[in-house]
């Protein structure tokens, strides 16, 4: 389960680096189509200079921006490169899909929780530990109890002239001992000892898988309720950015207005992006915390 939420993670990083590039890139060709513009306007007198260097600043922060996404991608892509063992060349070929997260079953916290301690391989180990930290109890409180020992034989009693008898023989004894010098006690105090350690940290376990099961629901929730309002964030960033640029056309509209659009729309996309497959993550962790996350999940 770590190593398909690593993969899982990897491949994300890969995804979102990819549609983040793409948004780069569509602002980079809106602010140099801008830049025509302007620079067509200064020739012909109706623009100033400071309108061309605002926008070849926006544009040169754009490509910077770029350039940082890109060498991020780079380095995703080397990480999932290294966890898939496939050569770059042969990743690329085969095309990274586009994923989301699915809908998850509705259930409430404690089912969850139930699960989660159910399918826990630490919580196995731990109740098998603290069961035989009971049995050494067992053992233990037997050292106080008389030791008897059964046995029993079938002799034949004879020469070698004849004379031969057959008869059973057994015997029971019993034995105690009386003075250990506190070995017996000692043996008890440990198995205890040990008894209450295995109990607290099963307790341990189960309160780290119930605080694991509550962070990772937590998430999920935060993380899709964070998407469906970048969702709404980026319809109206996207509104907003046509509206300075047909401002703009006309005439009617401020620059600096429509590169703090675009700037917006970008962050607003960007932000998205990573909201999206944060959501998936937080899917894959609440999976694999709960004991769901198979190759079949």
């Amino acid at each position: 389960m770590d190593l398909v939420a690593k993969v899982s993670s990897a491949f994300l990083s890969v995804i979102s680096s990819v549609e983040v590039l793409e948004a780069a890139e569509r602002q980079r060709e809106a602010l140099r189509a801008e830049e025509d513009r302007v620079r067509q306007f200064l020739t012909e007198g109706k623009a100033a200079r400071v309108d061309l260097l605002r926008v070849q600043a926006s544009l040169s922060r754009a490509e910077a921006t770029e350039i940082s996404i890109r060498s991020g991608l780079q380095v995703a892509r080397g990480r999932l490169v290294r966890m898939t063992g496939l050569p770059e060349e042969e990743l690329q070929a085969r095309g990274l899909a586009r994923v989301g997260l699915g809908s998850f079953r509705a259930e409430s916290p404690p089912s969850v929780v139930g699960r989660a301690l159910e399918a826990s391989p630490e919580m196995a180990m731990g109740r098998q530990q603290l069961a035989a930290a009971r049995a050494g109890i067992r053992e233990a409180d037997a050292d106080w109890l008389p030791n008897v020992q059964l046995s029993g034989a079938y002799a034949d009693f004879g020469t070698l002239e004849g004379g031969h008898v057959q008869e059973w023989q057994g015997s029971v004894q019993v034995s105690y001992p009386i003075f250990t010098g506190g070995a017996r006690e000692g043996r008890r105090q440990r198995a205890a000892a040990e008894e209450r350690r295995a109990a607290e940290a099963l307790r341990h376990v189960e309160m780290a898988v119930e605080e694991g099961v509550e962070e990772a629901m937590a998430l999920v929730t935060e993380s899709r309720a964070r998407r469906e309002a970048l969702e709404r964030a980026v319809d109206q960033a996207e509104e907003v950015a046509r509206i300075e640029a047909l401002a703009l056309e006309v005439g009617a509209g401020v620059q600096t207005d429509f590169l703090r659009a675009q700037a917006e729309f970008f962050q607003a996309q960007a932000a998205l992006t990573e909201a999206r497959h944060g959501e998936a993550m937080a899917g894959i962790q609440l999976a694999r915390v709960v004991g769901d996350l198979t190759l079949e999940w």
